[in-house]
């Protein structure tokens, strides 16, 4: 998805290239609102022990707040993003996936 990238060598994303890339993904694959990448949660991303799962549960607090949330299939290279966020950083369940990482406020539960 980012071949300049590759190319260069280089991240326009800085020490966070993993994160943002995600949350790219978040937008363009799965089709993420901010509000919803922004609160999106690891607990919402279940697989089996532990592991990312098949699809983002998007809970109604996160989502519009109307219908109850909705589940969200996840496009393998989403995934596969997203194991290996979950991979770098060994996040809580109830940590955000948006979080810059330790200290940050947002990495917190909500």
């Amino acid at each position: 998805m980012f071949p300049d990238l590759a190319r260069s060598g280089g991240s326009p994303f800085g020490r966070c290239r993993t994160r943002d890339r995600v949350l790219l993904l978040l937008s363009f694959k799965a089709g993420l609102r901010a509000r919803e990448i922004a609160l999106a949660t690891w607990m919402m991303v279940p697989g089996a022990d532990g592991a990312v799962g098949d699809a983002l549960d998007l809970r109604d607090a996160a989502s519009n707040g109307r219908g109850g949330g909705r589940a969200i299939p996840l496009n393998a290279e989403l995934r596969t993003a997203l194991a290996e966020l979950h991979a770098e950083r060994k996040p809580a369940p109830r940590d955000r996936i948006a979080a810059l990482g330790a200290g940050d406020p947002a990495g917190g539960p909500s």
